[in-house]
């Protein structure tokens, strides 16, 4: 196993160790690179949640939607621009009345938009650099999966059933979920039920469509190949769904035969799932279509991206928080490290894996990749890693 000694790391916030935790995350540990850090101590019993949201990737850096919640109810949107070769961070812009935010990039990069919730029930997208763009009810306030692909914005939103809900401990982008929910074993029994919808860049939303949605290890089971959406919808343990980019029509691709849903991707070639278990033993799996290209009972793993070859995804645990504001110990979902697999397959085939464990963050629960880098995110970070350094 490969370990990453610099990693280029980038800093952007830091999620809450628990209800009023006084203690930030350690600087020891092999991630190293951090260049900004916030710590937000708690004021009279009144902590701060805060946490990334979204991201997309454009050259040379991330676009990065974090949201900020007090505990006097008070929510703050922000818009930020991380670059990795200089390690700087730029706020973009804020928002005091989105209770969350999402973020796209259109055209090939020249045209970069924000989409923010106004309130539970309505969405807003407009640029980064300012200005108005149009407003659309969102179909719930639960985001299941957000991108920019064709000169549009693709968001899927959902309320009820059993998975991640608004921000703070019940969201799988908060540091401390899943904080006492049972994750194993019915939490996606009801999915979500909500619609998919499309911003045009030349202004206006498209018909949305209706459907339901498993959103238990991932709040970001969205993917297009450029030609056709894809997303997981319920129940356990998932079927993957596929409509044309004008969302005129949904049409099942196949069902996950084992696990619950943990991410789906595409390529030009292959629609590609992956599946996990935290019971005993632990369930990993990786497939395209009806045929399964990796599983193992070694370790879980959440999150998923793919390119022409290989499949990527973030190995992952529940592990012990301790020191949770006085309030005794809890779990949360720790990503150890990231790795790859062959889309070929066989079921039977050894993963590629890089150790970025460290207890300086939470570590990676979603995945995205470009020609060179595969990228981690977690509650804190946006981190990259060379694809070189898979072997």
């Amino acid at each position: 196993m490969a370990i990453v000694r610099n990693a280029h790391l980038t800093r952007l916030l830091i999620g809450a160790l628990g209800a009023c935790s006084s203690g930030s995350p350690s600087t020891s540990g092999p991630v190293n690179g951090v260049v900004a850090v916030e710590f937000i101590p708690c004021d009279n019993g009144q902590c701060v949640n805060e946490n990334i949201a979204d991201v997309a990737l454009e050259d040379g850096g991330a676009l990065v939607a974090r949201v900020r919640q007090g505990g006097s109810g008070n929510v703050l949107s922000t818009i930020l621009r991380a670059n990795f070769d200089d390690g700087g961070v730029a706020t973009l812009t804020d928002d005091t009345s989105a209770f969350e935010a999402y973020v796209g990039v259109l055209g090939g990069g020249a045209e970069l938009y924000v989409a923010e919730s106004q309130s539970v029930n309505q969405l807003t997208v407009h640029p980064a650099t300012g200005g108005f763009g149009s407003s659309a009810p969102s179909g719930g306030g639960i985001l299941v999966g957000s991108l920019g692909a064709g000169g549009a914005f693709y968001f899927a939103s959902g309320s009820g059933g059993g998975g991640p809900n608004g921000n703070g401990n019940g969201d799988i982008n908060a540091g401390i979920w899943p904080s006492g929910i049972v994750i194993d074993g019915g939490i996606a029994a009801n999915p979500l039920t909500g619609k998919i919808q499309r911003f045009d860049a030349d202004g206006g939303f498209a018909a949305p469509l209706d459907t339901d949605f498993l959103a238990t290890y991932s709040r970001h089971l969205l993917a297009t190949d450029g030609t056709n959406v894809y997303w997981i919808a319920g129940p356990e343990p998932g079927t993957v769904m596929s409509a044309p980019m004008d969302l005129s029509t949904k049409t099942a691709v196949t069902t996950i035969p084992k696990g619950v849903a943990t991410g789906v991707a595409a390529n030009a070639t292959k629609v590609v799932w992956a599946t996990t278990s935290f019971g005993s033993p632990p369930l990993c799996a990786v497939g395209s279509g009806g045929t399964t290209i990796f599983e193992t009972t070694a370790f879980s793993c959440v999150g998923l991206a793919v390119d022409g070859t290989h499949a990527w995804f973030a190995v992952a645990k529940l592990a012990p928080l301790q020191g949770n504001g006085g309030n005794g110990s809890n779990t949360y979902l720790a990503g150890t490290a990231l790795a790859r697999v062959d889309l070929a397959g066989p079921a039977t085939q050894s993963a590629a894996v890089v150790d970025v464990s460290s207890t300086r963050w939470y570590g990676p629960r979603r995945v995205l990749v470009d020609d060179t880098y595969v990228y981690g995110v977690d509650p804190s970070y946006v981190a990259r890693v060379a694809k070189a350094t898979f072997k």
